[in-house]
């Protein structure tokens, strides 16, 4: 059986800044709990998660990423470096203030693609979702 190298998923944003990785994108990317990614913004205001060693480099300057607040946060859900941010369960929480600058709030459609070591989110232009269901972070 042939591994997908890329897959794009329609989703929406949990509380604000809460992006959660569903099974398909986890599997693709090979992101998974306790990882540490490396964030930045493309002029788009789309945001990349990378695990890869070399990120800043690819993608330019790293966002400001604090770490979680999420209600009641894994302890994993937390980073001492401040340009990184590191996956909860199956998601990561963006700061609220940078979350909201970038369009992603509660409820807003969303777009991920994964590629291996790698997920990209971005607002999600096109057809209806109304009839999907809503994503939530754990509390």
């Amino acid at each position: 059986m042939a591994r997908l190298n890329q897959i794009t998923v329609v989703s929406f944003v949990g509380n604000p800044g809460c992006i959660r990785f569903p099974q398909s994108v986890r599997k693709v990317s090979g992101i998974k709990r306790d990882d540490t990614l490396a964030v930045s913004v493309t002029p788009d205001g789309a945001v990349i998660l990378d695990k890869s060693e070399h990120a800043e480099q690819k993608h330019g300057t790293k966002a400001a990423v604090s770490g979680c607040s999420c209600a009641s946060p894994p302890g994993s859900c937390s980073t001492a470096d401040t340009r990184d941010v590191r996956v909860g369960w199956s998601y990561v929480q963006l700061p609220i203030p940078f979350a909201t600058s970038l369009g992603f709030v509660a409820n807003a459609p969303i777009r991920l693609t994964a590629e291996r070591s790698r997920i990209t989110v971005a607002p999600y232009v096109g057809e209806d979702l109304s009839g999907m269901p809503p994503v939530r972070c754990p509390p």
